[in-house]
């Protein structure tokens, strides 16, 4: 499964370079939840902040273990351990379209 992780240009070169980490938040409860939010599309119109988005290949089932089902949601979103994601490599850049930019087209 493809999964896109959006933030900024900055943050995005140190993730390329050395990896995903964890942040913190409060996210529908008092409990601090910790993890990387990623999720089925690029550049998420809810949630999600920057200017960069990032891909990266993993296993269907490794997604469906941390997803978050939020009611009325447009996407899928799934908050997952950096430990767990850097597993699967670094990820790449992508446009607007969620097309590795990288790629070239003939």
């Amino acid at each position: 499964m493809r999964i896109y992780h959006q933030t900024v240009r900055e943050t995005a070169a140190v993730i390329i370079a050395d990896g995903f980490e964890d942040s913190e938040e409060m996210y529908v409860s008092d409990f601090a939840w910790c993890g990387v939010w990623v999720f089925d599309r690029p550049f998420c119109p809810d949630g999600a902040s920057g200017d960069t988005v990032l891909t990266l290949e993993i296993p269907d089932h490794v997604f469906a273990q941390y997803e978050w089902i939020p009611e009325g949601a447009t996407h899928r979103g799934s908050l997952i351990p950096a430990a767990v994601l850097n597993r699967y490599g670094r990820p790449v850049p992508v446009d607007r379209a969620g097309v590795p930019a990288s790629s070239t087209h003939a």
